[in-house]
């Protein structure tokens, strides 16, 4: 996760498993961000949520 300067706008950009996603609110990005790493471990241990 990092802030990147897109079409003269200051975004949150995400990378997650080859996906680039922009957002214009951090905490936005800090959910989906937040998101994509309790999925990646759900998948590493077998276990949901």
């Amino acid at each position: 996760m990092k802030q990147v300067e897109k079409d003269g706008l200051l975004l949150w950009e995400v990378c997650h498993g080859g996906t680039v996603r922009h957002f214009r609110e951090d905490w936005r990005a800090r959910w989906y961000y937040e998101s994509c790493i309790r999925l990646y471990r759900s998948r590493l241990t077998g276990k949901q949520g």
